[in-house]
């Protein structure tokens, strides 16, 4: 698993583009991570894995109030980008 350091806009995004190409289904950041399920409703990442990501997710919460960011909104162009970068079969 990548390691994350959340210092700019481009790392939350980034950070945001790995859950979401993990999981390949639409998520809320406000939601626990440890909660992502795949299509056969397994969880995504291991319980080691959540702890880790939640920590993280909580610091891109802190990097975009501190620059005035909305989460959501880059949530929500994560997920766009990364579907028009899947080719559609």
């Amino acid at each position: 698993m990548n390691q994350f350091q959340i210092n700019s806009f481009d790392s939350v995004n980034n950070f945001l583009f790995e859950i979401y190409s993990r999981s390949e289904k639409t998520f809320d950041p406000a939601v626990d991570v440890k909660d992502l399920k795949d299509n056969k409703d397994n969880p995504v990442f291991t319980e080691f894995e959540s702890a880790y990501l939640n920590e993280v997710l909580t610091q891109c919460f802190i990097f975009c109030v501190s620059n005035d960011l909305n989460i959501d909104t880059i949530t929500a162009m994560v997920q766009c980008d990364f579907r028009s970068l899947k080719p559609h079969v």
